[in-house]
């Protein structure tokens, strides 16, 4: 009895039709779409990836053991990233974190201690709530991170501005999915137990 376990294509021209033939055209589409996949894989890793800097700042110690941070940032990112959260040096807390724009009048850099007192009530008062975080970062362009912070434990901080930038980090999500945690540098020369108590913040010694 012949058997059936198998099809005979050339014996039917309708499931001939249905086999699939050689093509040398298909396997060069077929290679074209790897490579474009390898090559765009590559591009998100350098340039899609969610990351923010911020390597330069100014503080000031205001009344009531709390320094007010401007650092002037940046961020890459396709789609642009949002900024969720930031971790803060230890020996501090974190009072709110804004996303400001750099010619926003409440944004410090350039400014006196007088006029960060005033950014500081005009902030906690809810004058930019829109602008707190969780907030989308602009890739195109430089913004100002407005960071008050309580001071909760001298002796906890970095002794002088060499400690470790690592203490005060970014957390930042892409829509798609993507995420990093990234350090904040601008802040080690600013926050640490040295800066603090020549301004009256941490106790001298």
């Amino acid at each position: 009895m012949a058997s059936t376990s198998g099809i005979d294509a050339t014996a039917d021209p309708t499931l001939a039709a249905l086999v699939p033939r050689r093509s040398r055209s298909r396997n060069l589409v077929l290679l074209i779409v790897a490579v474009a996949v390898l090559v765009g894989v590559g591009w998100y890793g350098s340039n899609g990836r969610p990351t923010m800097s911020s390597d330069s700042g100014g503080a000031d110690v205001l009344s009531g053991a709390q320094v007010l941070v401007d650092a002037r940032s940046t961020a890459r990112g396709l789609p642009a990233p949002t900024l969720e959260s930031i971790a803060v040096p230890t020996g501090t807390r974190l009072v709110g974190a804004w996303v400001l724009d750099t010619d926003d009048p409440l944004a410090l850099l350039g400014t006196t201690p007088s006029d960060a007192a005033a950014t500081r009530e005009a902030l906690l008062s809810g004058a930019r709530d829109e602008r707190a975080l969780p907030q989308p970062l602009p890739t195109d362009r430089e913004f100002d991170l407005v960071v008050l912070l309580d001071v909760v434990d001298c002796a906890a901080l970095p002794a002088d501005s060499t400690g470790p930038s690592e203490t005060t980090t970014a957390r930042l999500r892409s829509s798609i999915g993507g995420s990093a945690t990234v350090p904040l540098r601008a802040f080690a020369a600013m926050i640490d137990r040295q800066l603090l108590s020549t301004d009256g913040a941490c106790p001298a010694g």
